[in-house]
């Protein structure tokens, strides 16, 4: 559409574009006949137009930067580097220095619903599916533990632990 939607506001059902032309709409759907004016079209396109990334409903997403935010970051680095700066935001130092993604070698498990987050905005912007993305995950969790061990690292070196 080419009116903007304020999606924080409840907009009454009177107040919507009487008039939504096929140039409103995706190429896609121009041919399509549909009730234009029905209630529920209505309701149903300013859900898509106000539905944000599929991450933001999941548990401590409230805790990460806007959408656009982590797209322009997601274009500056890479994901497996994505993946340590989003654990710098969830996760405390203390928490980085005594956990790990898995749980393994002698080290607690982090927050399962944390890094179940930072999975899935990984997986939102790096476009990739099934298997591929699977295997760019594996990527992303050595690199995190690998970050995590050099931090506890630079700690140790300095006598702060």
């Amino acid at each position: 559409l080419t009116n903007a939607v304020d999606c924080d506001k409840d907009i009454p059902v009177d107040e919507l574009p009487e008039d939504l032309s096929s140039t409103d709409l995706p190429e896609d759907l121009s041919s399509v006949d549909l009730p234009m004016t029905s209630i529920a079209f209505r309701n149903e396109l300013l859900s898509d137009l106000c539905a944000g990334p599929p991450y933001q409903s999941l548990p401590f997403a409230e805790l990460l930067p806007p959408p656009d935010t982590l797209a322009m970051w997601s274009k500056g680095r890479s994901l497996d580097l994505l993946a340590c700066d989003l654990m710098k935001i969830l996760f405390t130092t203390q928490e980085r220095i005594t956990c790990n993604v898995n749980g393994k070698m002698g080290k607690l498990q982090f927050n399962v619903d944390k890094i179940n987050l930072i999975k899935e905005v990984i997986h939102y912007f790096s476009g990739y599916s099934g298997e591929i993305f699977e295997e760019q995950w594996k990527v992303c969790v050595t690199k995190i533990d690998t970050s995590n061990r050099g931090l506890k690292r630079k700690f140790l070196l300095k006598g702060i632990i």
